[in-house]
């Protein structure tokens, strides 16, 4: 199931598995941020379950593979995006 808060760029799929980080949290999505052809797109790295390399990541979003979560005009506001996603999810996903 998927849900869309504009706000959150991407619709939030909430089927997503948790995965259990080193420090005991759990992420339902990570992404890097990656520019390609004068825009920045902040692209997911949990793909079906795995945390995959960002450099096999790269190369899947380049070959149409891989869908980001946003495009933007500046890898600052790709980051800030990415900081705002992130606390987003972790707290709707602490609702649950």
């Amino acid at each position: 199931m998927a849900g869309h808060n504009s706000l959150l760029g991407a619709p939030v799929d909430y089927s997503r598995p948790k995965l259990e980080n080193l420090d005991g949290t759990t992420s339902t999505e990570e992404t890097i941020t990656i520019e390609r052809g004068g825009k920045w797109y902040n692209v997911p790295t949990i793909i079906k379950g795995q945390r995959v390399e960002p450099e096999i990541v790269g190369n899947l979003f380049d070959h149409g593979h891989v869908m980001p979560v946003g495009t933007f005009e500046t890898a600052q506001e790709a980051e800030e995006s990415a900081r705002y996603r992130s606390m987003a999810l972790a707290m709707m996903r602490g609702i649950e």
